[in-house]
């Protein structure tokens, strides 16, 4: 991991230097997707085991959608929360909301930002990082691996919300035994973020919104109420895995 964040911090800065969106494609399949892919390769294990990539059932799936998308509600909440009492630098805010300028294709958007992560970062994560961790205990390797994936990003402003989404994402891989249902809570979260800012302007989303992309405060309560039953659904339709 250590190496990975050294390699992270350098040549996917500079891939995304030069080209961000076919960067941030670079560092998803060069530096988070084949480490754990080449590692299982050399010790010839077999990726479904380690990684859980099993197909869930049904009614775990559509519940997935609605723990994700409160939990994108409270977690930019959180950031905006943030930033009120620590505040952004401009350089950082610019930054930021450049990831969402860099197409002109929703679809391209949504590939980059959305399904990469969603894939790649679960398969580090949730996937081979959380597996090796289990040892000892599967909560602790649920906190660990969160921790490891909050670390990851360089980001110290996402820092705690990044770790919190990352303790949802791992529990729905322990609980359900599938990376399946985190890579698409993933994807969904990160979709989220793509559509506020692409439509942050539009009539049917600005009653949600203060400003161009700022979520109003009122949403937390109904968010919250949402992901407490989403998760309480699906612990209700899922078993404790011993795999």
């Amino acid at each position: 991991f250590a190496l990975a964040l050294v390699v992270m911090y350098y040549l996917g800065t500079y891939f995304q230097r030069e080209d961000i969106m076919k960067g941030l494609l670079q560092t998803q399949l060069l530096i988070i997707l084949l480490p754990p892919l080449f590692i299982l390769r050399i010790f010839k294990l077999k990726a479904n085991d380690i990684f859980r990539i099993r197909m869930p059932k049904l009614e775990q799936l559509a519940i997935v959608p609605f723990i994700a998308v409160s939990a994108s509600i409270l977690v930019s909440l959180l950031m905006q929360f943030i930033n009120t009492i620590y505040p952004f630098p401009d350089q950082y805010s610019e930054q930021l909301m450049g990831l969402f300028k860099m197409s002109d294709s929703l679809w391209v958007m949504l590939g980059v930002i959305a399904l990469a992560p969603g894939i790649c970062e679960e398969i580090l994560f949730r996937g081979f990082l959380m597996r090796f961790f289990e040892g000892n205990s599967k909560k602790m390797a649920v906190v660990v691996s969160a921790l490891l994936f909050a670390i990851f990003h360089l980001d110290p402003f996402r820092l705690i919300p990044t770790f919190l989404l990352g303790r949802i994402l791992g529990y729905l891989t322990i609980r359900s035994g599938s990376i399946v249902n985190s890579m698409l809570s993933h994807t969904v979260n990160n979709s989220v973020a793509v559509l506020v800012a692409s439509f942050g302007s539009s009539v049917w989303l600005k009653p949600l919104l203060r400003g161009a992309d700022t979520l109003q405060w009122w949403l937390a309560l109904p968010a919250a109420l949402v992901l407490v039953i989403g998760l309480w659904l699906f612990h209700r339709v899922t078993a404790p895995q011993g795999d």
